[in-house]
């Protein structure tokens, strides 16, 4: 090995920001205070308008070794930045941070250990468990159900994105191999590279600890749940297509799925009492995928109140269990 590889990271961490003033300096700080050292971090501000670029400018002087940062002045696409991030990478590996999330300080130790001992290099891909941090009182779950890794990965990940893109870290070389994120859908990229990887055969393996802090707060909760489902249904067929023999041989029931993203988008209209979008996306899964009404144990009480005008629906939203029911509601509509 010569003195310039030695020099090289062999991580490259990337974490993109958007307006995250309140928490960007935890993020990175949570990644320089890391006890696995040998990475770099590539901080990139999607056009931020608030005191972001100041804070991540000061910290990245202060670590000019660790730290570049790619200071962009006009917003891009959501989640895109992943991209540029990983084109600039150095390192073998990489992982990914956001700007208002954070990592726990053995998260690259205890991953990077399963890829050393990954002696014939079969691992594609590490993740680890989470959780969410959460600053609106007790409206969201605190912890992420861990998932075991089976043996039918793609399966499993077409069904539901199970681990955060916090939580993994990924050899460069499988990314080279699967393509980038795909541009075309910006509010689900990440989902999408991790469906690819599993589709074209990477093991994947995980770190059973929670290693990884997603934080909930007003800026993310207010995201664009409709378009970002509708965007997932896009790719999802997309994925159903490239991948089709794949996805016969397995048996996957693709129009299940697809109705999965309708019905959170029901559950969307329903929090927000808008009953006649809400009747319009039950009626579709209904048609559709009539076995998710019976196995959904929200779907049939809310078509339920749906169908009842609004003053009468606030009546029962104020009475046990129906409050419940609109609490539940309103933590499941994301996931």
């Amino acid at each position: 090995m010569n003195k310039m590889e030695s020099k090289m990271p062999k991580v490259s961490v990337i974490i993109s920001a958007f307006n995250h003033e309140k928490y960007i300096a935890d993020s990175i700080n949570s990644v320089l205070n890391q006890t696995y050292k040998n990475f770099e971090i590539i901080v990139i501000n999607d056009g931020s308008t608030d005191n972001t670029s100041i804070i991540i400018g000061e910290i990245a002087n202060e670590n000019k070794d660790k730290i570049t940062f790619i200071d962009h002045k006009v917003n891009q696409r959501p989640k895109l930045s992943g991209n540029e991030g990983i084109s600039l990478a150095k390192g073998q590996f990489i992982a990914f941070n956001d700007g208002d999330d954070i990592w726990y300080p053995t998260k690259l130790e205890k991953q990077m250990q399963m890829f050393e001992h990954d002696i014939l290099q079969k691992i594609g891909l590490v993740y680890c468990y989470g959780k969410n941090i959460n600053e609106n009182s007790s409206r969201f779950r605190s912890e992420i159900e861990a998932v075991d890794v089976k043996e039918d990965v793609f399966s499993q990940l077409f069904e539901s994105a199970f681990f955060f893109k916090i939580s993994m870290v990924v050899r460069k070389e499988v990314i080279k191999a699967v393509g980038l994120m795909d541009e075309r859908y910006p509010y689900c990229c990440d989902y999408g590279l991790m469906i690819r990887i599993a589709a074209e055969g990477f093991q994947f393996d995980r770190v059973p600890e929670v290693l990884v802090g997603h934080r909930i707060h007003d800026a993310n909760e207010t995201a664009d749940i409709v378009t970002a489902q509708l965007n997932t249904k896009d790719m999802l067929q997309d994925i159903a297509i490239r991948y089709n023999d794949l996805i016969i041989s397995k048996n996957i029931n693709i129009q299940q799925r697809l109705s999965v993203c309708d019905l959170r988008i029901a559950r969307h209209y329903f929090a927000k009492g808008e009953n006649k979008r809400c009747r319009e996306y039950v009626l579709k899964i209904l048609k559709l995928s009539p076995s998710l009404f019976f196995s959904d144990r929200l779907l049939f009480p809310i078509t339920f109140l749906s169908l009842m005008p609004k003053s009468i629906r606030n009546i029962f939203k104020h009475v046990k269990p129906f409050n419940k029911l609109f609490l539940a509601t309103y933590l499941a509509r994301t996931r």
